[in-house]
């Protein structure tokens, strides 16, 4: 069985998405291979996160229990756009509360807008257009 059998196994089997092992979630685990090693990312990768965001994972879990974490800057834009991709309404609405500019984007220039967008995530779509997100001009 592959890596997203295995954690569909596990929570199928009432395993709670944002369980703690030494302090970190699953969710958090997936977000720093994304992040740290993006560019040995795969898709398994980006299924296991989709699947713990639907069963109820988000990114921001470890804000949520440590508040002071929050800094807004480039890194974190670069994580809210990781999660307008995956669906994390969680996380994009407690940013977005948090003063996080909806307009921001990623490392490649890719606003957390196009890629929610682009992904079919209206709801974050929504969300970030409500609190002043612009898609880019062509030029």
């Amino acid at each position: 069985a592959g890596n997203v059998e295995i954690v569909k196994a596990c929570l199928d089997a009432g395993i709670p998405a944002n369980i703690k092992a030494r302090g970190v979630t699953p969710i958090n685990e997936v977000f720093r291979r994304i992040y740290w090693n993006e560019d040995v990312f795969t898709e398994d990768d980006e299924a296991i996160a989709r699947l713990l965001i639907a069963h109820g994972a988000s990114f921001c879990d470890m804000l949520l229990d440590d508040p002071e974490r929050l800094i807004i800057d480039d890194d974190m834009k670069i994580a809210f756009c990781f999660m307008a991709k995956f669906g994390d309404t969680k996380a994009i609405r407690y940013l977005l509360a948090a003063g996080m500019p909806a307009g921001c984007t990623d490392a490649a220039g890719n606003t957390a807008l196009s890629l929610a967008r682009k992904a079919g995530n209206q709801e974050i779509v929504d969300l970030l257009t409500a609190y002043g997100a612009r898609p880019l001009s062509a030029a």
